[in-house]
């Protein structure tokens, strides 16, 4: 199905767009990997509160996506 894409005017390049969410999305992922994977009975509150703000900022960056493409 063709979905229209109403990019933000101050996008010049949808596709360079796209890399730099990709980038973010992909950082994000990287740092609830690793909070999970450094999370011990000391730490634990620590690494969740670090896997809760990467998983805000992939909730965000799809908010984005939605908006730009009419689906929100």
């Amino acid at each position: 199905m063709f979905q229209p894409i109403h990019a933000d005017p101050k996008v010049t390049s949808l596709l360079s767009h796209c890399s730099i969410v990709a980038k973010e999305c992909g950082e994000a992922q990287s740092a609830m990997i690793r909070a999970a994977a450094n999370a011990s009975a000391k730490n634990f509150e620590e690494a969740e509160k670090e896997c809760a703000e990467a998983r805000d900022v992939v909730d965000a960056a799809i908010a984005i996506l939605r908006k730009q493409r009419g689906a929100a």
